[in-house]
């Protein structure tokens, strides 16, 4: 097995513990390209104890990895208070949560962690980013991120009031996307909305390494990968 996880030997159990690890990068995708996020619009972020995240637009794929979530602990050694708020049209509430307080929830962390007595809040919001801004529980994070939106494709007049927020909020936007065409679009919209970026869109070296087959596109029987493009919009 090499860096990239590609196997190197014809060997069929090694084959299999390779795609197993390359499985795995579609879920902690999303916690090692926040890290690099982070280190990219915090120049102090590994000395950092309390670190505020937003992720817009969540849903299936951003709830499914909250457990690795931690890794963000482990990664920053400085990191003692992870305060994560999940805000979207498709987030589930619980209704034995305190919805109207926004109490927190507290993530199991493991013993190591929780001996040192760090933690990770989540809490939830059902609704539009650019409508939760407006109320009591919000508070201004260190960065917000949007998995895989599409909003220049698909929903557009759902997605362009949080857009057109984002584009001068008082904090930075990751965002990432799967196909180049997606990419073109989103960029032209922010151009239109006079959105600068803290990083131009590329490849993301950090992306799922576990491919999939596209269902809709530019293109026939296109094979994508998670969060393969990435930038992120500057704060105003």
């Amino acid at each position: 097995m090499n860096r990239d996880l590609k196997f190197l030997a014809n060997d069929p159990k090694e084959r299999e513990f390779v795609e197993y690890l390359r499985c795995g990068t579609n879920t902690t995708t999303i916690q090692v390209t926040l890290i690099a996020a982070l280190e990219a619009v915090i120049p102090n972020v590994s000395t950092r104890g309390s670190i505020n995240l937003h992720i817009i637009g969540a849903a299936g794929a951003e709830f499914a990895s909250v457990p690795a979530f931690e890794e963000l602990l482990h990664f920053l050694p400085s990191l003692t208070d992870l305060q994560l708020s999940f805000v979207g049209l498709n987030v589930l509430e619980d209704l034995k949560d305190d919805t109207e307080t926004q109490k927190p929830h507290t993530l199991q962390c493991y013993t190591t962690c929780t001996k040192m007595g760090r933690t990770i809040s989540i809490t939830t919001w059902k609704g539009s980013y650019h409508a939760y801004v407006d109320t009591e529980f919000y508070k201004t994070p260190d960065l917000a991120a949007v998995f895989h939106s599409g909003f220049s494709v698909d929903e557009q007049a759902d997605w362009y009031p949080t857009i057109k927020y984002l584009a001068h909020a008082p904090h930075p936007t990751l965002l990432t996307a799967a196909r180049y065409f997606e990419i073109q679009g989103d960029i032209g919209v922010w151009k239109n909305l006079g959105a600068e970026f803290v990083k131009n869109a590329e490849v993301n070296k950090w992306k799922g390494m576990s491919p999939s087959l596209s269902v809709y596109g530019d293109k026939p029987n296109e094979v994508v990968y998670k969060n393969y493009w990435w930038y992120i919009v500057k704060q105003r």
